[in-house]
């Protein structure tokens, strides 16, 4: 497997456990990658989502699928302000 893919799947690791932390984009390594978390029903915040993390410098991200409604899902979080 490629370095690149490795550190996305190491960044998302890191961000599905704790999404305010502070990770490099792996991509261009020149801003911090932010998180937004899509509820699948929005009247039932249990039945989980979609994590998005973007990098807003080249636009690179990666999704993940959060089955189930987690203690950190919900967030929404701009790393680089």
């Amino acid at each position: 497997m490629e370095k690149k893919r490795k550190d996305w799947l190491n960044a998302a690791k890191i961000l599905f456990e704790l999404p305010n932390s502070k990770v490099l984009c792996p991509n261009c390594e020149d801003a911090f990658l932010d998180v937004k978390d899509i509820y699948f029903d929005e009247l039932n915040s249990d039945l989980g989502g979609e994590r998005y993390i973007t990098c807003p410098k080249c636009n690179k991200y990666e999704a993940i699928l959060i089955r189930a409604k987690t203690v950190n899902f919900g967030s929404n979080v701009d790393n680089n302000s």
